[in-house]
């Protein structure tokens, strides 16, 4: 038997309830009619590095030491640029991925936040958000990077940074939903290509696009913007 995790971030009941009934959602719609929903209670602070990471290996915060997206220099006691840096990776605990490799599954592991370093697993990991762009090794393994631009050329692990002030999108949600689809295609492409050419098990898959919309367009959003539904 063949298990995926379908991770959306940012997504709300608030958003995909009114397009589900909009009739905008089919493949949605099937999961709420036919699984089951629940609201998923975040950790503490509620974060995407100490959340995502909880959801994989299913520790606190205090088990797998990811708090922010920070990581500080502990005799300090405080944030200062100069003694901290981007937390990419947790700093214990086992993820799911890592005890199904120990068991003989083949795995896939694709953009999941907080993944960077990619580590080695019984299969194929690609990191996502928190790795710092697509010129490192992000993928394990690494020779699996040049098959990524291949299948994929436009691939993009989120969107670059200061994205908002480069792509002139200010008050302009239009623009900003290109991009987010841009990244989106690609990222499908890519995860069709190893669902239906690699071995695998489980597979673990995370969309960003949602939580990138959300944030500076709330407003927007919330209101069911016409483009919403992309």
């Amino acid at each position: 038997m063949r298990t995926v995790i379908f991770g959306v971030d940012g997504l709300t009941f608030n958003i995909l309830h009114p397009l589900i009934e909009r009739g905008e959602l089919p493949n949605f719609h099937k999961l709420y009619t036919e699984g089951c929903e629940a609201v998923l209670e975040s950790q503490y602070p509620p974060l995407t590095p100490p959340a995502w990471t909880s959801l994989s290996t299913g520790l606190k915060p205090a088990g797998h030491g990811v708090y922010d997206f920070w990581s500080y220099v502990e005799d300090w006691g405080r944030r200062d640029n100069r003694k901290t840096h981007i937390l990419t990776r947790r700093k214990s605990g086992k993820a799911i991925w890592n005890i199904l490799s120990e068991y003989g599954k083949k795995v896939l592991v694709i953009n999941v936040p907080t993944t960077y370093a990619p580590e080695a697993v019984n299969g194929i990991m690609v990191s996502g958000y928190t790795a710092p762009n697509t010129e490192v090794d992000f993928t394990y393994p690494t020779s699996f990077k040049d098959e990524i631009f291949h299948v994929a050329p436009g691939y993009q692990i989120d969107l670059d940074v200061g994205y908002r002030e480069r792509l002139n999108i200010s008050g302009n949600v239009g623009k900003l939903t290109d991009a987010v689809l841009q990244m989106t295609e690609q990222r499908v492409k890519l995860i069709m290509y190893m669902l239906q050419e690699k071995p695998w098990d489980f597979c673990y898959l995370a969309f960003i696009g949602a939580d990138r919309l959300q944030h500076p367009y709330w407003e927007e959003v919330s209101a069911l913007h016409p483009r919403t539904n992309e």
